[in-house]
């Protein structure tokens, strides 16, 4: 097994931007059980017990990032995190055979 060392500071941006990303996905599946409550559409048992557990879920997440932010300041990381989101465009691969190879066999 191969270890990498990261320092502290390094640390703690990655286990901060975890749980930003854990807030929004968390903050996407509550608008989206709410959305279909207010369609008029009956949530099923175990979705209405995973609307509930995301709303605490969220409340908590909200008090752990603010403990990990920068002076308790919540906004800023939220930021933070949306415009280096925004910024990091992840590079495209294509393994998608195209007419060129199918000439050359």
């Amino acid at each position: 097994m191969t270890y990498i060392k990261v320092d502290p500071e390094m640390a703690d941006k990655i286990v901060r931007d975890g749980l930003i990303e854990s807030y929004f996905t968390t903050e996407e599946m509550i608008e989206a059980a709410e959305t279909k409550e207010e369609s008029g559409e009956k949530l099923k048992p175990f979705e209405q017990e995973d609307l509930e557990y995301n709303r605490k879920y969220l409340k908590a997440l909200t008090r752990v990032i603010k403990h990990f932010s920068v002076a308790g300041n919540f906004n800023i990381e939220v930021e933070r995190f949306e415009y280096l989101e925004k910024s990091f465009d992840p590079p495209t691969y294509s393994y998608v055979d195209t007419d060129e190879d199918e000439d050359e066999i």
